[in-house]
């Protein structure tokens, strides 16, 4: 039985107060999310302009050379450091749950810090929701698989239920997983 048959009063509930401006763990959000591939792509400036009036780039995949000192010239115009890339990586607005509280800011140092650095910077830890499809034909998680992770066994994986069954509910039968990260 799934886990979500269990739940008698329902799995979702409307948010209080302004959830557009209160973003709190637990809430949906659509939010641009990136797909990471094992070997990113970097973009490498093509006939550097020294006035950066005009930056061209190239694609290029990640290699040793790139996170080094010595793999580009910094570029003062978008603020890229020597020791930073450039990554190029294909990203699409997605539903997502969010994991995590906003961020602690300790007001008495926030002079200190907040004017070079980015530690203040909104963000939080999200979990992407991707579609079921019952079709053999379209893609998402098969039916077999999605049985499996309704019983818990994948790790990685996490069932969410419509929120309804009406013909277009606000979230539809979706599958939670953990995002990739870049491996060293």
């Amino acid at each position: 039985m799934p886990v979500a048959d269990l739940l008698a009063h329902g799995y979702y509930k409307l948010t209080e107060g302004d959830y557009a401006t209160t973003i709190r763990a637990g809430q949906l959000a659509w939010v641009p999310t990136l797909y990471l591939p094992p070997h990113p792509n970097v973009l490498v400036e093509v006939d550097p302009d020294p006035t950066e009036a005009i930056l061209r780039f190239r694609l290029q995949r990640a290699g040793q050379q790139h996170f080094t000192a010595t793999s580009h010239r910094p570029l003062k115009s978008i603020n890229l450091q020597v020791t930073e890339e450039l990554l190029a990586v294909k990203a699409k607005k997605r539903l997502v749950v969010v994991l995590s509280s906003g961020n602690t800011i300790l007001e008495d140092i926030r002079a200190h810090v907040a004017k070079d650095r980015k530690i203040h910077e909104e963000s939080f830890v999200c979990l992407p929701l991707y579609g079921v499809h019952p079709g053999d034909a379209e893609r998402g998680f098969p039916a077999i698989v999605v049985e499996r992770i309704q019983a818990l066994m994948y790790a990685q994986f996490f069932h969410f239920p419509p929120s309804s069954k009406e013909e277009n509910p606000v979230v539809y039968e979706a599958i939670g997983r953990r995002s990739p990260m870049l491996a060293g």
